[in-house]
């Protein structure tokens, strides 16, 4: 274990602190309680994904982890009788849409703030820092009336647009991107401003490019939010046929619903999410943005 030590360069922790005793006591009780702590957290996900192969009977009767009987024809016939098929694909729809116009638009405003610099600028990034402190659920009742003044404007019935078309109005989106357009070298704007590109051109064949790292957390993080969104598709889609997996999971709360059906519908609903970390972990806890710009 130590030996992985001699190529380790980052951190507090050295190769040649592990020369004595008490700091390689340190580092193995850390390791120690790093593993419980890990234990701790996932055991209550791994006993969900045991816990929908039993019955209701075994799941009250016993606190075996491991199911008697591996039932995966109750878990194929609760997929379809939640119609959870339908509710990943709106999810999907309204998750996709989400990223598509929050990397967009939120990209451009950034761009807008740290190349173009209106005048106003600090003003506009003053007011974007505040927005930032207000809590979510202050805006909510506002913003609920407002798309449903669009809605009944415009004729539209449950309808994912208002939840698309929100995204791309993130104040801490626009922060990232703006900080992150900060950072690139502006040789490279410069240089296209020469050879007479516009800024949608910079933006996208240059900006763009450079901006992998960014777009790919912002991206990450809007699917995830996008995904685990309920209160705002519960109101506008809520009894239409067109609810979202959270929505789904939502209706199997109440009562007279199995709780095996309950614990299937939230692993249903959990799965996406999961996969998702697993494939960009690296991503997603990666904070060194600026790796794109290397080279």
């Amino acid at each position: 274990m130590f030996e992985s030590y001699k190529e380790k360069s980052d951190g507090i922790i050295h190769y040649y602190d592990l020369k004595r005793r008490s700091n390689r006591a340190a580092v193995v009780l850390i390791y120690i309680f790093m593993i419980l702590l890990s234990i701790i957290f996932l055991y209550p996900i791994f006993w969900l994904c045991f816990a929908i192969f039993k019955d209701a009977k075994e799941l009250k009767s016993t606190t075996r982890l491991l199911p008697y009987e591996w039932r995966f024809d109750q878990l194929r016939r609760s997929w379809k009788q939640l119609q959870f098929g339908k509710a990943y694909f709106y999810s999907f729809y309204s998750a996709i849409g989400a990223v598509i116009v929050s990397v967009l638009f939120n990209g451009m405003f950034g761009y807008v703030l740290s190349v173009m610099r209106p005048r106003g600028t600090k003003i506009i990034w003053g007011f974007l820092m505040g927005i930032m402190l207000v809590p979510a659920t202050c805006n909510f009742v506002v913003l609920y009336r407002y798309v449903v003044t669009i809605n009944n404007a415009f004729g539209l019935k449950a309808s994912f647009w208002p939840m698309i078309l929100g995204s791309g109005a993130s104040a801490f989106n626009v922060m990232m991107f703006k900080t992150f357009f900060d950072r690139i070298p502006r040789d490279y704007i410069d240089a296209a401003r020469i050879d007479g590109a516009s800024h949608i051109q910079i933006f996208f064949r240059i900006i763009v490019p450079l901006s992998k790292p960014i777009i790919t957390v912002v991206a990450i993080n809007t699917f995830i939010g996008e995904w685990s969104n309920f209160l705002m598709p519960y109101l506008l889609l809520g009894n239409s046929g067109k609810e979202t997996v959270m929505v789904k999971l939502y209706e199997q709360t109440g009562q007279g619903s199995v709780v095996t059906t309950q614990l299937r519908a939230a692993m249903f609903a959990i799965i996406v999410p999961i996969v998702v970390f697993c494939i960009f972990q690296k991503q997603i806890m990666d904070n060194d943005s600026s790796a794109g710009l290397k080279g």
